[in-house]
């Protein structure tokens, strides 16, 4: 997802940016085996990223799903949220 967003928010200073790794990809571990317990691992990485402050989400397919489940169980949490129905693309 960097390399979709990045070109698009190259401009945007003072944006931290964090691209999370589901649980079980990439480096990062494993949780159970259901979508809450899932939700609930990004849910508890974004507490210790954002310190409990309101983040701007954004998903695509799988990760859409999340963050709609992250802004209706965490309102407080979640300020805004970019659904991605398809790959950006950027250099138009």
């Amino acid at each position: 997802m960097a390399a979709s967003y990045e070109p698009g928010l190259a401009a945007r200073s003072g944006v931290r940016r964090v691209y999370m790794d589901l649980p079980g990809t990439g480096a990062s571990p494993a949780v159970g085996p259901s979508s809450d317990a899932v939700l609930a691992a990004v849910e508890e990485s974004l507490e210790k990223l954002a310190g409990g402050g309101p983040v701007l989400v954004s998903g695509w397919s799988y990760g859409g799903y999340l963050a709609l489940g992250l802004a209706r169980r965490r309102p407080d949490l979640v300020a805004a949220m970019f659904l991605v129905t398809r790959r950006p693309d950027w250099s138009r």
